[in-house]
């Protein structure tokens, strides 16, 4: 599974955790090869037993990428409309 946000947030799991990650896009100061600028890599934050932990820290997490208010108003509505997603599938 995997559960994205925005461009810059998502959860994925396996059989034993859900964990939250966030997008990085390689500088030309970090990489170590010409052609890995510019790629996307995922940062593993922190790692959870369920859904509902993940999906807080995920919040927490989406939060501090977030510019100004409007910004966090935002992601938390992506967030809730997420969470209603998954509800509705079930």
């Amino acid at each position: 599974m995997e559960l994205k946000v925005n461009d810059d947030i998502r959860i994925i799991n396996d059989d034993v955790f859900y964990c939250v990650q966030k997008r990085n896009v390689v500088s030309a100061d970090k990489a170590k090869k010409a052609e890995n600028i510019g790629k996307e890599t995922w940062e593993s934050l922190t790692y959870h037993g369920n859904l509902k932990d993940a999906l807080k820290s995920m919040t927490d997490k989406g939060i501090t990428t977030c510019a100004d208010f409007n910004e966090v108003i935002s992601f938390l509505n992506l967030v809730y409309k997420k969470i209603e997603d998954l509800n509705l599938k079930k």
